[in-house]
């Protein structure tokens, strides 16, 4: 009985410390965010070839990827000018890497408007620019033939439009899903998928 006593008293001093750091601001030099990050080295390294901005810990394991950096080897700029200006980019497009858009149709057709238009386009930009690696499209319809195949041209509008936006057609993957709802079918789902996400 005492050595289980004595088991768990490390467990639970550790669980009271995580508890108390995660209260303080994620600005605090205290915080498990900056404590983290303090231990952190962004650097760029080859995945396969490609190279990729990252994160490693003291050991060099990668803890986090963020972004394929196409132009590393024809651009005459630092390793560490490079490593700066991706992590700046990286931090200011975070608010558009939200892990999934809806594209919104109209009841019944596989038009897209000007938003939608939009939202996709700004999906291939950040392709694009490597922050994306992989679309995945995925479209509901109900048990119905009619319902199936104005969910697959909804599916092939998106499709067509990002590939004419210039993303890879072996880079984009699509499903669709059977759904019961009320409520009338008029959204496909884009999923975002970066090296951090797979």
């Amino acid at each position: 009985m005492t050595n289980s006593k004595n088991l768990f008293a490390p467990i639970l001093v550790s669980l009271i410390f995580f508890a108390s750091a995660f209260n303080l601001n994620a600005n605090d030099d205290r915080s498990p965010y900056a404590l983290m990050n303090k231990y952190l080295i962004k650097t760029i390294i080859l995945f396969n070839g490609t190279p990729f901005l990252v994160d490693l810990d003291e050991e060099g394991d990668v803890v986090r990827n963020y972004v394929m950096v196409a132009d590393y080897f024809e651009s005459l700029e630092s390793h560490e000018s490079m490593v700066s200006r991706m992590s700046t980019e990286y931090e200011a497009e975070m608010a558009h890497l939200q892990n999934s858009r809806l594209i919104i149709f109209p009841e019944d057709l596989a038009l897209l408007n000007d938003t939608a238009v939009d939202n996709i386009r700004d999906v291939a930009r950040l392709y694009s620019k490597g922050f994306l690696q992989n679309i995945n499209i995925t479209a509901s319809h109900d048990d119905d033939n009619s319902d199936e195949a104005l969910a697959n041209y909804r599916v092939d509008a998106v499709y067509q439009l990002l590939t004419d936006f210039g993303v890879e057609e072996g880079d984009i993957s699509a499903d669709m899903k059977i759904y019961k709802s009320d409520v009338p079918n008029q959204f496909v789902k884009i999923d975002l998928l970066g090296m951090e996400n797979e």
